[in-house]
């Protein structure tokens, strides 16, 4: 097998997107591969301290998240409102299937990667991206920062 330099135009040329970003406001360093219709993967690297994101959903977005170092906290709603958690450390995988309330708390250093499906018409573009909020679940995890961090960085 040939060793080939890959350049962004060679990633175009095939209907993907590669970017690179890093969010001062969450902390992330992120690396995307993304198809015309939003689903990709990205590997994303915590660089700040660790941090929830915002309570939300997806209606037609399934996400499989990866931890290659760290750890991850999954927060669902069970059937009666209340909240879930679940620790994810190296190795592990979840899934938040499409009309999932969730978040993710991101321990510092922390790296992992992401693959977002988009399940069905993805009319707009990008629309399923945005999140959705999620206020019931967003009180919940409201006062669990501190506790996360402590424990995890």
């Amino acid at each position: 097998m040939v060793e080939k330099i890959i350049t962004p135009e060679d990633f175009v040329a095939h209907g993907i997107k590669i970017s690179s970003d890093f969010s001062s406001y969450t902390g992330e360093n992120c690396f995307a591969l993304t198809l015309t219709d939003g689903s990709g993967v990205a590997i994303i690297k915590m660089a700040g301290a660790g941090a929830w994101q915002h309570a939300h959903h997806h209606s037609i977005t399934r996400e499989e998240y990866f931890v290659f170092t760290g750890v991850l906290v999954l927060a669902t709603l069970n059937g009666r409102g209340k909240m879930v958690l679940r620790v994810h450390h190296s190795g592990q995988s979840f899934v938040c299937k499409p009309g999932m309330v969730h978040a993710v708390y991101r321990a510092a250093g922390t790296v992992f990667g992401v693959a977002k499906f988009i399940i069905g018409e993805n009319e707009e573009e990008d629309n399923d991206l945005i999140l959705e909020p999620e206020p019931s679940l967003e009180k919940e995890i409201s006062g669990q920062g501190d506790l996360w961090t402590r424990r995890y960085g």
